[in-house]
Formats: structure tokens, C-alpha cells, sequence
């Protein structure tokens, strides 16, 4: 059956699914995620937005945040390691751009989270497949000529990374319409949104960072879709957008890791999710303690069914499964922005499993947070050392929290960071700390 027929029929489906053999939820180790899960990969977090790439002419780049931006994310990578006391054919590679921060990746070597590790020009990560006999794992859709050294294919990556198509994926999608550009009118607007806000979603892979745009009124609506329908004209993208309505409700997401074949999905993050005042920027995970009992049987049911139709679609998908999701006031739990790869909180999560583990105290909370500080070309290791030892394992047993890195941009002198704590309390402890301590430092 072709691709666009199976999405057809799973988008009539409402009924959750399950596989033939039924899918189960369990919590792994950092050590069963990183070295059998994640196995015999290469790892790769670098975005496809190199010079050459034609999308950079029309895809806002990282670098909008100021020069460099896009290299903190392949950084944090690292947390995917298969480590340094991983051996064998199976091991993981991490490949990160030439440009990154070398201190940075010096560091996470003598915090003992990172093992095999390469430095590569994005266009030759394909040769270094080849070479190592390992398929790429990527942060980013790679070019359809790439299926061949990629373990999940371009069109699956585009297809569950497009927020277009939530209803083939989940039988709880939080309502949406699908319109065209070149059709749509102020009447699709005040339809979808009822005189409330409106979230006009594009075509993730034909944006990094900037594909929810929020609208408030008749007239907003009108300006944004003649500034998309030209964009998507000179340019020869997408014409599809999604229409979300404003649901009032807690933001949630759950991140799971899934191998072809194994019918367990391996849970490493459940989570609170921040945004800012806007309703729209990403401010941050606050990570949940995963104990047996966490999960409750409609979000596990959720997790199950999602699973299940990411397999129909392509039976090898592989890697982390995410999805956001809101509580809302009456108790429904509706999905949206699912994806099929790494995100900015799968670091933050790793991060917490590696702690649980070289310590043996869990379950442990973790959260991804920001410091803003003056830019200066700073190297990470000049960053991080007023933090002393608050950034080693040993500061969970001292201080009841530990700080540890994300990624980092050299060019700006600044990063973001990761939270670890035995308590929310400690949690708000470690971000608060050090939060005065980097500012006090470096602006």
C-alpha cells in the first residue's frame, strides 16, 4: 500500500491502536538507552542548514539568535553517547560540526558521558557512514538521496515531523483544520478560532524554531497568510497551514525511545512544558520523576497508539518519539506537535537517567533552563567554571542538586543548561543558584 493511502486510512481511524504484538512501556537505564537502544548509529544533532543548502535562502536559520546559535543543539547530543566505557561494533558515534566548542566536548569526556565522537562537514556524513558502516541518526530531515546511510528515511522524517498530519498519528489530535494558502480567508479564521486566538502552524521542515505563529484577530490573519503565500510562492514550499483553536488546559509532553522490531517503548522524559507569555516560545522542561506508577493508562494508551501508527506508516522508524500534549479544564487529553526525533529535552532527560545512575538515588527531577548573559566570545570552559563543583556528579550528595550542560555557543559566550535534583525544591535550588552565579559572572 502506498505511503499517502496508509495516512488516509489511519486518519479515518479513531480508534486507538496497538500492534499484533502488544506494545509495553518500560523505564531503562541511561545505559540500556544509550548503548542497546540507541546502538550502532551515528548520532547526529547537527541542523541542515550548512551554506550550500538551498532551504537556507527561505528556512529561518538558528543564527537568527546571533552568530553561532546552531551549534549549541549538536552539542547536546553528547547525552546520546553510547560512552566511554561502551566497546564493540555496536558502539555510537557522535558527530558534531567542526565549528562547535572543543572545551565543551573536552568536558563532557571528563564527566564520563561522552565516548566515540567525530568532528564532520554536514556533507560528509554520508561518507562517514559509509566508512563506519553505521546509519545516520538525525536531529534534521536529510536529502531523499541520503536513504541509503539514513536509519529513518526522508519522506517518514517528513511526515511525522509536519504538524499537517496529527490525525494519521494520534487518536486524541486536539482539533485542527487544514487550509491552503492560496484559498483561505478571513472566514477559515473566525471558523476554527470562534473570536479567540488562532495557531497558524507550517511545515516543520521548512522551519527551524519559528513554525507557530500565533493570531488574534481578522486582520492579523489576513496580513500573515499574504506574507506565507509569498513566501511560499517565490520559493516553491508548502501552501499547507494548520489552524489550531487556543485550548485552555496544562501543557504537557512525553518522550519515549522505540527500535524496529522490539515492542518495548522505552520512556526517558514525562513531562511539564513552559512557554512564555506569548504562548508559543519554548522556555523549558520541567522533568517528572519517572516511577512505575507515573504513567496513567490513557496517557500510556496514548504513547501506544501513536507508536503503533508511526509503524504503520514506516515499520523501521527508529529513535525518540515525542509529542506534546494539553490536560485540558474537563479532563481530555488532546495531542499536537508530535515528532519523530531529538529534542531539546531529550538531553535534559538523559542527563537525569545519567545521574540516577552513577549515583544509585532516584527517582530524580530535571529541567531545561535559560541564563541570559552579556554575548562575549567566550570558550565553554571559561563559562562554566564559576559554577565549581556544583557540575559534577559529587554535587548531588553535597548540595541535593547538580548544573550540567546542554550545548553551548562560543560566539555568544552562552548556553543552556540542565537542572538536576533530588526534590522540586532542590530543583528550583540549582536553577535560581546558578542562574546568580553565571550572571554574576558574565552579565
Amino acid at each position: 500500500m502506498q505511503t499517502r493511502a496508509r495516512i488516509d486510512l489511519l486518519e479515518a481511524n479513531r480508534t486507538p491502536l496497538q500492534e499484533s504484538r502488544p506494545l509495553s512501556i518500560d523505564l531503562p537505564s541511561y545505559t540500556d538507552v544509550t548503548r542497546e537502544r540507541l546502538r550502532n548509529v551515528i548520532v547526529s544533532n547537527i541542523w541542515w542548514e550548512d551554506r550550500l543548502d538551498a532551504r537556507r535562502v527561505f528556512r529561518p536559520t538558528m543564527d537568527r539568535h546571533g552568530p553561532g546559535s546552531h551549534l549549541s543543539m549538536p552539542l547536546s547530543a553528547s547525552w546520546m553517547s553510547s560512552g566511554p566505557q561502551a566497546d564493540g561494533k555496536d558502539t555510537n558515534v557522535v558527530a558534531f560540526p567542526t565549528g562547535v566548542d572543543r572545551t565543551f566536548v573536552d568536558f563532557m569526556e571528563r564527566l564520563g558521558v561522552l565516548g566515540r565522537h567525530t568532528f564532520v562537514d554536514f556533507y560528509k556524513l554520508g561518507q562517514l557512514s559509509r566508512e563506519s558502516g553505521k546509519l545516520l541518526y538525525s536531529v534534521d530531515d536529510l536529502p531523499s538521496a541520503w536513504d541509503a546511510v539514513a536509519i529513518n528515511r526522508s519522506e517518514t522524517h517528513r511526515l511525522i515531523n509536519t504538524k499537517k498530519f496529527l490525525r494519521p498519528l494520534s487518536a486524541w489530535a486536539a482539533p485542527y483544520e487544514t487550509v491552503d494558502l492560496t484559498r483561505t480567508t478571513p472566514d477559515d479564521f473566525t471558523r476554527v478560532g470562534g473570536g479567540g486566538r488562532v495557531y497558524v502552524k507550517l511545515n516543520n521542515t521548512e522551519n527551524t524554531g519559528d513554525g507557530v505563529r500565533p493570531v488574534d484577530s481578522v486582520e492579523q490573519y489576513v496580513a500573515l497568510v499574504a506574507e506565507l503565500r509569498a513566501h511560499a510562492t517565490k520559493h516553491n514550499l508548502d501552501t499547507e497551514i494548520c489552524l489550531q483553536t487556543h485550548i485552555q488546559g496544562r501543557n504537557h509532553s512525553f518522550q519515549y525511545v522505540m527500535r524496529p522490531g522490539d515492542t518495548r517503548l522505552g520512556l526517558i522524559a514525562l513531562s511539564n512544558q513552559r512557554v512564555e507569555a506569548d504562548g508559543v516560545t519554548y522556555a523549558g522542561n520541567e522533568n517528572l520523576p519517572l516511577t512505575p506508577d507515573i504513567l496513567t493508562p490513557e496517557i500510556a494508551a496514548v504513547m501506544t497508539d501513536m507508536a503503533a501508527r508511526i509503524r504503520r506508516i514506516d515499520p523501521q522508524a527508529f529513535g525518540c518519539v515525542m509529542c506534546d500534549y494539553f490536560t485540558t479544564e474537563d479532563g481530555r487529553t488532546l495531542t499536537f506537535d508530535p515528532g519523530l526525533r531529538p529534542t531539546g529535552n531529550t538531553a535534559t532527560a538523559l542527563a537525569r537517567m545519567f545521574i540516577e545512575e552513577q549515583t544509585g538515588k532516584s527517582p530524580l527531577v530535571s529541567e531545561f533552563f535559560f541564563v541570559p548573559t552579556t554575548p562575549a566570545e567566550r570558550d565553554f570552559s571559561a563559562t562554566v567554571s564559576p559554577l565549581g563543583d556544583r557540575t559534577t556528579v559529587d554535587s548531588l550528595e553535597k548540595r541535593g542538586y547538580g548544573v550540567l550542560p546542554w550545548g553551548y555557543n562560543q560566539y555568544a559566550g552562552r548556553g543552556p543548561w540542565i537542572a538536576v535534583g533530588m526534590t522540586q525544591a532542590k530543583l528550583r535550588e540549582a536553577v535560581d543558584d546558578a542562574t546568580g552565579i553565571l550572571k554574576a559572572a558574565h552579565g
